[in-house]
């Protein structure tokens, strides 16, 4: 995998995480006791600090396209 920044291949992959989970929150939920929200994973270069490739994905509650 290359970063589509600088094209370098020291490539990793994760999840953005802050001190109580940081989230991708719908619209019109965020101050509900209990929002729709959901993880974002993504990419990162090593060579550059890009970020990319971001995408939300499926919680036991929240679900995201055909993942179960």
């Amino acid at each position: 995998m290359k970063c589509e920044k600088c094209g370098s291949d020291r490539v990793i992959e994760g999840r953005l995480q802050g001190n109580y989970a940081t989230v991708f929150v719908e619209k019109g939920t965020e101050n509900k006791l209990f929002p729709k929200a959901f993880p974002v994973k993504g990419k990162a270069c090593l060579a550059c600090g890009a970020i990319f490739d971001l995408k939300i994905s499926s919680t036991k509650r929240n679900k995201v396209g055909d993942e179960e």
